[in-house]
């Protein structure tokens, strides 16, 4: 989002100052589908394959719409809508669709509850969306590799130190230091201990973060339009 601090996005010109982004990293090594052939793939789902949801499935997406109620109303963030929980259940039944599956599956259900919530909590203002990220964690880690769940805190992190050096200091900066130790911690918190590969990853360097190992901390070079 623009009014984000470290917003990385395209600028009104159509440039884009943040380099590659998350998705382009994590499909980049993705082999493509000729283009024929994904055609027919298409056709064929389209066509073939109509997933059907169970009683149990439809439980838990109304479950989740109780949730995010229940939140908006603490946190004064955007209501959710019945809209809502239709998206949910047509991107259940297209994920499932997608694999040529006849029902739609949990893991359908957990995907759909990720996107929409990806989606959802990216609309909030800054600081409803911090606690909602936090309240909504486990559906939001849904199948997202070690990269990206690292990148995730990291980028959390270095939103909350932009949002302390412009509030306490009134200044506005073009690096970012977080303590690698602070960054560990919380990478424990959810079992991963090895930080060397994300260090070295696409998806690290492409969003200006340097690891300065005598230091000790990961320095971020914020991109113009968020400096301003």
């Amino acid at each position: 989002m623009r009014h984000h601090p470290a917003y990385s996005g395209p600028t009104d010109t159509g440039t884009t100052t943040g380099g590659l982004g998350l998705d382009d990293e994590l499909t980049s090594a993705v082999e493509p589908i000729p283009q024929e052939l994904l055609k027919k793939y298409i056709v064929y789902a389209k066509q073939n394959i109509h997933p059907k949801m169970h009683d149990m499935d439809q439980d838990k997406i109304a479950k989740m719409y109780s949730q995010l109620r229940q939140e908006s109303l603490v946190t004064g963030s955007l209501p959710i809508t019945i809209r809502h929980i239709e998206s949910m259940i047509r991107m259940a039944q297209a994920h499932a669709k997608m694999h040529l599956r006849e029902h739609v599956s949990e893991d359908d259900v957990n995907m759909a509850i990720r996107m929409m919530l990806e989606s959802f909590v990216d609309t909030q203002k800054y600081s409803v969306m911090k606690q909602m990220k936090q309240t909504f964690q486990k559906y939001l880690s849904f199948k997202k590799d070690t990269t990206e769940l690292l990148y995730y805190i990291l980028r959390q992190m270095t939103l909350d130190q932009l949002m302390y050096i412009r509030g306490v200091h009134g200044v506005v900066v073009d690096t970012v230091e977080i303590h690698e130790k602070d960054f560990k911690e919380k990478a424990r918190q959810i079992n991963i201990y090895d930080l060397r590969p994300f260090y070295e990853s696409k998806l690290f360097k492409t969003n200006h973060y340097t690891y300065d190992k005598n230091k000790e901390k990961i320095i971020q070079r914020v991109p113009a339009v968020a400096a301003e």
